[in-house]
């Protein structure tokens, strides 16, 4: 029996070479903890006679998956594939899949969502915020921190901060390490306090100038050299290297420190802070090419738990963490840290499938597929007209879509006369156009008796398909026995038990109407007719348009 399924995805193929795929449009996941992962089943109906293979492609791969990447179904079969959302951060997630075959004539895109979270205090100011808004939100959470003075903030670093075990302080630049219990015994011994954001960029003013947040310890040569150079990617002309830190040209012949590489993320989630925390650009300090190697540092020295325990000292001694410690990922969210900028909105699209190759008919008969327009960019589109052939019909809903929506176009093929037919169907979605190659054959019409006459055989057939406000539904039986025959919606759920008893070998027909003859009117659409005999089902798609 055609089962009732919980956001059903249902694949339609047809009798000969085109494959009609339809689906909900839209898989929901419930809210996930960043770092799980949110599995969804998902059953996918292949309700034609001939098998199909495809593969699914994810526009957002890292963050939605399928357990089987490649599917096949055999015909008038089904499958259960296991979708997975695994969030990485507390944003909402709009995306969407397209299970495809090779030749790229049939698909099925689906649209994907889910809203991730952290589950501590973050999620309450900065849940699906980006750019200029994060910035504020961050802000709001970094100011106001209890300011030491240098004094005690140095001795704080050299006693506690940065003592990692047995009064080991080691040089951020070179890996250097002494053995002092003060501050005082580590500067007799040659160490310094490095401001990674140079103090002369604001006139070594408090409380700035005992952040502890870019204090680190240093020795005296490395900090001599560092001078209030700008940080960046040495290429040429080095002059100073020791412990994997150096100083040199950019690529720009600008003379840049590059810190180790087990410092790297530091300095660049300590930069980043400190514009969040003072949101000036103190001294023009921080430029384009910075701000671009700091993201870089961001992702090649990830977080750890050196860094995770300093974080929790700043919190217990100026009373404020580094968010970008916390959630390293708000980087990515925030466009420009140099400027108050959004990030552009892109508008783009796509038509699936690629080419069209709809059913060899009777001419007069109707050859129905799917297309779907699907939302690939940032920001809004609408699905404005679709251009076809005088012997089709395009049936659509004129809808926003939002990034990662899709909007199915239902085109009804109906071939007046035998003959070869090829084309373009134009979807015009703004300033967008796309172009679908389509070819269908149709034959001289036949009786329908002679289409359908088996002896061996259960079969189905309605006419007119599509209808718009009923339709006769032919059918066959091969052997006497209990016969059901019903429609569902796209999702399973039953419409209509148009027969439920025992028939005798031979052929019928019943009306199925759309306008409340076995319950309130339904809403124009694709329904599955299935006919059940003994150990045999078939199905048949019908489309309602009025």
């Amino acid at each position: 029996m055609f089962s009732k399924v919980l956001s059903a995805v249902l694949l339609g193929f047809s009798l000969l070479n085109a494959q009609d795929l339809v689906s909900s449009a839209l898989i929901n996941f419930d809210s996930t903890k960043t770092g799980l992962s949110n599995p969804k089943n998902i059953k996918i109906y292949n309700l034609g006679s001939a098998p199909f293979g495809g593969k699914i492609s994810f526009q957002d791969r890292l963050v939605f998956s399928a357990a089987d990447s490649i599917v096949s179904i055999p015909a008038g079969d089904s499958i259960s594939v296991t979708f997975s959302f695994a969030p990485k951060s507390n944003i909402l997630y709009q995306s969407y899949c397209v299970l495809m075959n090779p030749d790229s004539s049939s698909a099925l895109a689906i649209g994907l969502r889910g809203a991730g979270y952290f589950g501590d205090s973050y999620d309450a100011t900065t849940y699906n915020k980006y750019d200029v808004s994060l910035k504020a939100a961050l802000t709001a959470l970094v100011i106001n921190h209890t300011s030491l003075g240098y004094n005690t903030a140095r001795d704080r670093m050299f006693e506690t901060i940065d003592d990692y075990g047995g009064d080991t302080i080691e040089c951020v630049y070179t890996g250097k390490k002494i053995y002092a219990t003060t501050r005082t015994i580590a500067q007799n011994l040659g160490f310094n306090t490095e401001h990674t954001w140079p103090q002369s960029a604001f006139n070594s003013a408090d409380p700035m100038v005992s952040d502890l947040n870019h204090l680190y310890p240093t020795d005296a040569t490395p900090n001599s050299i560092r001078s209030n150079y700008p940080f960046g990617w040495v290429v040429s002309g080095v002059t100073w290297s020791v412990g994997g830190s150096r100083l040199g040209k950019d690529a720009n012949n600008a003379t840049v420190f590059e810190p180790r590489d087990i410092h790297k993320g530091n300095v660049a989630r300590t930069m980043l802070y400190f514009i969040l925390r003072y949101t000036s650009n103190y001294g023009t300090f921080l430029d384009a090419p910075q701000e671009k190697a700091y993201r870089e540092w961001n992702k090649l020295d990830t977080v750890e738990s050196r860094e995770r325990r300093r974080n929790n000292y700043l919190q217990q001694y100026q009373g404020k963490r580094n968010p970008l410690i916390d959630h390293p990922e708000f980087t990515d969210r925030i466009y420009s840290f140099l400027t108050a900028t959004n990030r552009p909105v892109i508008t783009s699209g796509s038509v699936y499938p690629k080419r069209v190759s709809f059913d060899t008919v009777n001419a007069g008969e109707t050859a129905p597929v799917s297309l779907y327009l699907v939302n690939t960019g940032s920001g809004a589109i609408k699905l404005d007209s679709v251009s076809v052939s005088g012997m089709m019909i395009a049936a659509y809903s004129s809808l926003i879509l939002q990034p990662g929506e899709n909007e199915r176009i239902r085109i009804s093929f109906i071939p007046q006369s035998a003959g070869n037919y090829q084309g373009i169907i134009k979807v015009y979605s703004g300033a967008m156009s796309f172009s679908v190659p389509f070819t269908c054959v149709a034959l001289p019409v036949t009786k329908a008796d002679e289409r359908t006459d088996s002896k061996t055989e259960i079969s189905i057939v309605n006419h007119p398909n599509p209808f718009s406000s009923s339709t006769i539904i032919n059918y066959q039986l091969p052997v006497t026995g209990n016969t059901i025959l019903k429609v569902y919606d796209i999702l399973g759920g039953e419409v209509a038990t148009l027969v439920n008893e025992e028939k005798t070998a031979g052929k019928y027909e019943i009306e199925f109407s759309s306008a409340g003859t076995y319950r309130n009117s339904i809403p124009n659409g694709i329904y599955i007719c299935e006919l059940q005999s003994g150990n045999k089902r078939v199905f048949k798609k019908i489309l309602l348009l009025r």
